[in-house]
């Protein structure tokens, strides 16, 4: 007679392990889907900028400036209007699903309300109302360009990573913020994001305080966590969520 049985398992402890099981996946797949749009939201944005960035590039190298692409004769870019003109030359360095130009812009370009990561609506100036040329990109990213209307090196480039008819249209999530600077390029912080920027105007402040930090944080430090817990980031020193 074996001296040893085993004991199998009876189906409450079963049932338990089952339960433990299912709620640590409750648990996890949130966290899990998150930072997974998160990696995909940023990969958008950083494709679409760099896009974006070596058209504009190669306009400021084949008239000298961007002022001087928007001042091109009507036989170069297609029209006497500035704005048309300037983005004709972009695009033309573009892979595009469309080009709305500056006409029916919702077909490029959501027209819903902009919103910021706290709920807030965006301010007019700097979202739809002031789109004054869209297209789309093959990847299907929305770019829409925002004239301010006092001088092109302040006008904007607003990235819509998933397109005119998908949201959640938020500032941060799925919107990007970029623009024009002096220098004729495109950037998101004024200076450029680097360590001494950091060191002397941002040190031990979490500095969500311009439609571009969103931008800046994302392209930086490669995730989205001011959109989790952005009271605790700090720009020079704690650059993603602390742990649980």
């Amino acid at each position: 007679m074996n001296k040893f049985t085993r004991k199998a398992f009876t189906l409450g402890e079963v049932l338990i392990v089952v339960a433990i099981l299912g709620a640590i996946a409750v648990m996890a797949v949130p966290n899990l889907k998150n930072n997974t749009t998160s990696e995909t939201n940023i990969t958008a944005l950083k494709t679409a900028y760099n896009q974006l960035e070596t058209a504009i590039n190669t306009v400021v190298t084949a008239y000298g400036s961007l002022q001087d692409a928007k001042n091109a004769p009507s036989t170069d870019c297609g029209s006497t209007n500035e704005v048309i003109c300037l983005n004709n030359s972009i695009i033309k360095n573009l892979d595009l699903q469309l080009n709305c130009q500056n006409s029916n812009l919702s077909r490029c370009y959501s027209s819903d309300v902009l919103q910021d990561i706290d709920g807030a609506n965006v301010a007019s100036g700097a979202s739809y109302e002031r789109c004054s040329y869209a297209f789309v990109l093959s990847n299907g990213a929305s770019v829409c360009y925002v004239n301010r209307g006092d001088s092109y090196q302040f006008d904007n480039y607003e990235i819509d990573i998933n397109g005119p008819k998908k949201g959640p249209n938020v500032l941060g999530v799925d919107v990007f913020e970029a623009y024009i600077d002096a220098n004729d390029d495109l950037s998101y912080d004024d200076p450029s994001l680097d360590a001494s920027t950091i060191n002397s105007n941002r040190k031990g402040k979490n500095g969500f305080v311009t439609q571009r930090d969103e931008t800046a944080w994302a392209m930086a430090f490669g995730n989205m966590d001011y959109t989790k817990c952005k009271a605790s980031l700090r720009w020079n020193d704690i650059t993603s969520c602390p742990a649980q």
